[in-house]
C-alpha cells in the first residue's frame, strides 16, 4: 500500500512539475496545461479507485471533490467558446438588420 501511495505521489509531482514548466507559454501551451491538469486529476482518481479506498468517508469526499473540479475545468473550457459564439450570432443578426435599414 505504501508503494502505491509513493507511486501516486511521484506521478502527481511529475504532473505538477510539467504544469509549472508549461506556465510560461501562450495560448497553445495553455491548452496543453489544461489537458495535463485533467489527466493528472484522472490519474489521481484511478489511483484512488485502484487502492480500494473509495469506501472510506474521507477519500470518498476527495473523489467527489476531484469530480467537481473536473466538471468545473470542463465548464471553464466550454463556456467561453459558447458565449463567444452567441455574441458572434448576435452581432451577425444586428449587422443584417442594420443593412436592411439602409436599403
Amino acid at each position: 500500500m505504501l508503494g502505491a501511495l509513493a507511486l501516486l505521489r511521484l506521478l502527481l509531482s511529475g504532473a505538477l512539475l510539467l504544469t509549472l514548466l508549461l506556465l510560461g507559454g501562450a495560448l497553445l501551451r495553455s491548452l496543453l496545461l489544461l489537458t495535463t491538469s485533467i489527466s493528472a486529476l484522472l490519474l489521481l482518481l484511478i489511483a484512488l479507485l485502484a487502492l480500494r479506498v473509495a469506501a472510506s468517508f474521507l477519500l470518498g469526499t476527495a473523489l467527489v471533490l476531484i469530480l467537481i473540479i473536473l466538471l468545473l475545468i470542463f465548464l471553464a473550457a466550454l463556456l467561453p467558446a459558447t458565449a463567444a459564439a452567441t455574441l458572434r450570432v448576435a452581432d451577425a443578426v444586428s449587422a443584417d438588420k442594420h443593412r436592411e435599414g439602409e436599403r
